[in-house]
């Protein structure tokens, strides 16, 4: 087999795809074809900044690219463990934007309030032992900011299964 090179330029930085919460790929507008498919993308210096996948089969399509910390993180886990660990909350949320009135009766509505409202909580889960109570909206975790239900998942799914996070509430 010859090797071969695509080359391109990175089209769009992580972005959802709608399969799952986790599939936060880069896009770029190198063709990706199983005969190229889980080569790294490189930067014009050299470093390896993803994997390319194909989401298809076929066809040459536009490629999509597992950014390098996930795929460094998925690799360690399956290293050290045999497979990939997840943290977790033990929330049950709905999306702000998807809110009933109902649900957001009694929330103060301010303005650029973003987050997730805490519909139910798992006992004897992490969130059950911070105390998280149910209509609370999960604004940030570790400082970094909760705008949906996916962004929730995505930054629980970075952390160090061990790690404790911080939540603003």
């Amino acid at each position: 087999i010859e090797p071969t090179l695509s080359r391109g330029i990175v089209a769009a930085k992580p972005g959802l795809l709608g399969s799952t919460p986790f599939d936060n790929y880069l896009h770029t507008d190198a063709k990706i074809h199983p005969g190229n498919n889980g080569g790294p993308l490189v930067d014009h210096r050299g470093r390896v900044v993803g994997i390319a996948t194909t989401l298809g089969s076929g066809q040459a399509s536009s490629g999509y690219v597992v950014p390098i910390n996930l795929a460094k993180k998925i690799i360690a886990d399956i290293q050290r463990h045999g497979k990939v660990l997840r943290s977790w909350l033990g929330v049950i949320v709905q999306n702000r934007a998807h809110t009933t009135d109902r649900i957001l009766e009694g929330v103060k509505q301010e303005a650029g309030l973003h987050g997730v409202i805490v519909e139910n909580i798992v006992v004897a889960s992490p969130a059950y032992k911070a105390s998280l109570q149910v209509g609370d909206i999960i604004m940030a975790i570790d400082e970094e900011e909760v705008i949906d239900f996916n962004g929730l998942q995505r930054i629980m799914a970075s952390q160090n299964k061990d790690h404790k996070v911080t939540a603003k509430v």
